[in-house]
């Protein structure tokens, strides 16, 4: 036999919160914070850590992650995050023989495969996601 349960409001809700506290179910944490935080210290520094930047764009999963990062990016002073992240990852237009790169001309912008697959990436988010600059990809 069936047997109906009447449920307030109230009763509900400290159901659900009951039920996702014993799963401990995470909710959103702010990742576009920690995405910022991340390729912050990656471009921290003489060099630049392109794994650690890499980590830090690549954990910006949805629409959320991605305002809040670069809400924190035009604090910061740029206008999209590939542009902040440009200003670290290329040294200009001239090619420096001195720098350690594993081709010819890796610190230009247009030849930064890193830099090709993060807009790559953050383009799923925002269409304005452009590397700033003269002649850059």
């Amino acid at each position: 036999m069936k047997k109906i349960i009447r449920l307030s409001e109230s009763d509900l809700v400290r159901i659900v919160n009951r039920v996702i506290s014993e799963s401990k179910i995470k909710l959103h944490e702010g990742n576009g914070t920690t995405a910022f935080n991340t390729i912050k210290d990656g471009m921290a520094g003489l060099g630049t850590d392109e794994d650690k930047v890499a980590k830090g764009v690549y954990s910006i999963k949805n629409k959320a992650d991605y305002d809040e990062a670069l809400a924190l990016v035009k604090k910061a002073g740029y206008k999209t995050i590939m542009c902040w992240i440009g200003t670290d990852m290329g040294w200009s237009k001239e090619y420096d023989s001195t720098q350690a790169a594993p081709i010819a001309d890796w610190g230009q912008q247009g030849n930064n495969p890193y830099l090709k697959d993060f807009r790559r990436h953050l383009r799923q988010f925002s269409t304005k996601e452009e590397i700033c600059g003269e002649n850059w990809i």
